[in-house]
């Protein structure tokens, strides 16, 4: 329902922040890098159901209602990566600050690792919600009620 208000403004906004941390995360290299490709994969994967759905919410509503919950599920999990991404590369950025950190290293290994496992475990089966999200109703409404 929110891609509709505002020709989508905040939600391809919100899709542009991730890839550019994404890009962030990549240009600091090492572990930060391979979470910034992750994050990115998450990103373009939003990016391209959202034009899906963009595109078949004013003629095909039931294409676009079928796959909600998998958009849902796909928004929510790069959503999630992209808040534990950011307190990774601020954890990056402090491990890497000259003078005291303030935090204890262990603390910021800790969000880096956290950020790293969810982008490595769990965001993938986010990203693979962008196939039902896409999909249309033709399956669902493959069987007519009248059949079951």
């Amino acid at each position: 329902r929110k891609l509709a208000q505002g020709d989508g403004r905040a939600v391809v906004a919100v899709i542009g922040r991730v890839q550019v941390l994404a890009q962030e995360l990549v240009s600091l290299g090492g572990e930060a890098a391979d979470l910034g490709r992750s994050l990115g994969r998450g990103g373009d994967a939003l990016s391209r159901a959202t034009e899906w759905v963009r595109a078949h919410g004013e003629g095909l509503p039931l294409d676009c209602a079928a796959g909600a919950t998998a958009y849902q599920r796909l928004f929510g999990g790069v959503l999630a990566a992209y808040l534990l991404s950011q307190g990774a590369i601020a954890a990056v950025r402090l491990r890497a600050a000259d003078g005291p950190l303030g935090y204890a290293r262990g603390f910021l290994d800790a969000k880096l690792a956290t950020a790293r496992f969810y982008c490595e475990q769990v965001l993938p089966f986010a990203v693979a919600a962008s196939g039902p999200a896409t999909a249309g109703a033709r399956t669902i409404f493959a069987i007519a009620a009248d059949d079951l």
